[in-house]
């Protein structure tokens, strides 16, 4: 776990989850069991049961709770109507005013947490080695293309990566669109990003974002104060 500033971090890898998966009755509540039958496909099923382990094991860190009690803390991310939300922390069914995001891949699941009620968290992953040649005129602004051929596909995966944190920790309750979402590196492992909203007149909106490398994928956090953050849609992907 990684803890800064009120923000932590974990990861939990894929070939860990047979031994760390316990069956769902045993730690999922009823709704969180009900999420879960919404994933059709066992890969994706075994990446979100991942996602909320992780998820509810930083919690319990966080709070000085032993694992044995993850079964007393509930992440949401669908609200009744079964549409993706940000991920809701209730534990012994007290809800948390936290903001949380979950990321998963094919390798492994991270969560990020913050604590501070004055800011807001999202969090990517995106395993390298991906070809990106015939996305970035679709994905990136002129702007990022410019860059793009000086960073490589590795710099592209992390540019990739640093836009789906920013919009999740964001959450302007719209759906996903990378040319609104323009990164800058600001410094080693750094970068700010400028949310251009939907609004007309547009809506500029900037936050951090430090990433770095695990188990083959680079990972994102970014942090946006709360004030900028609407905090309706998606933190979990």
């Amino acid at each position: 776990m990684i803890a800064r500033a009120g923000i932590a971090t974990d990861y939990l890898g894929l070939d860990c989850v047979p031994g760390e998966l316990p069956a769902p009755a045993g730690w999922l509540s009823p709704a969180e069991q009900a999420e879960l039958a919404c994933w059709r496909h066992p890969a994706r099923k075994a990446q979100w049961m991942a996602g909320r382990r992780v998820a509810k094991r930083l919690v319990a860190e966080v709070l000085g709770m032993p694992v044995a009690r993850l079964g007393e803390i509930e992440i949401l991310s669908r609200d009744g109507a079964g549409r993706p939300v940000a991920p809701r922390v209730r534990v012994a069914g007290r809800m948390l005013p936290w903001s949380m995001s979950i990321a998963h891949t094919e390798r492994g699941a991270m969560a990020a947490v913050c604590y501070d009620p004055d800011a807001t968290v999202g969090v990517d992953l995106v395993v390298l080695g991906r070809d990106w040649s015939g996305l970035a005129r679709m994905w990136f602004t002129p702007t990022e293309q410019h860059c793009l051929g000086a960073v490589g596909d590795d710099g592209t995966a992390t540019l990739w990566a640093v836009k789906e944190a920013f919009y999740k920790a964001v959450n302007a309750g719209e759906p996903f669109a990378p040319r609104r979402f323009e990164v800058h590196p600001a410094a080693a492992r750094q970068y700010a990003c400028t949310y251009h909203g939907a609004a007309p007149a547009g809506e500029r909106c900037e936050g951090a974002v430090h990433t770095g490398t695990i188990d083959g994928q680079i990972s994102a956090v970014a942090v946006l104060p709360a004030a900028r953050s609407t905090r309706r849609l998606s933190g979990d992907s």
